[in-house]
């Protein structure tokens, strides 16, 4: 290859690895907003917050019904 045929290449290269850089900065700030506020994410941490609850509920009774199990005591004849 002669020495301008290696520029053009060079350049081509040069140009296609800033194109891979700039991309995805372009896009990204072309998304629109998300509209997260303070308020939804607390109105999210809240609803999170009750669902650990319920699930410490289920757990908490699947932690009884094992220890009735356990001792005899569960008044479910199929399992016991």
């Amino acid at each position: 290859m002669n020495d301008r045929a290696i520029r053009i290449l060079l350049l081509a290269i040069t140009f296609g690895l800033w194109g891979n850089f700039l991309v995805p900065l372009i896009t990204a700030s072309a998304q629109p907003n998300h509209g997260y506020t303070l308020q939804s994410v607390y109105s999210r941490l809240l609803s999170i917050q009750s669902d650990l609850a319920e699930l410490k509920r289920e757990v908490d009774e699947m932690k009884n019904n094992v220890v009735e199990i356990q001792t005899g005591t569960c008044r479910n004849p199929k399992i016991c």
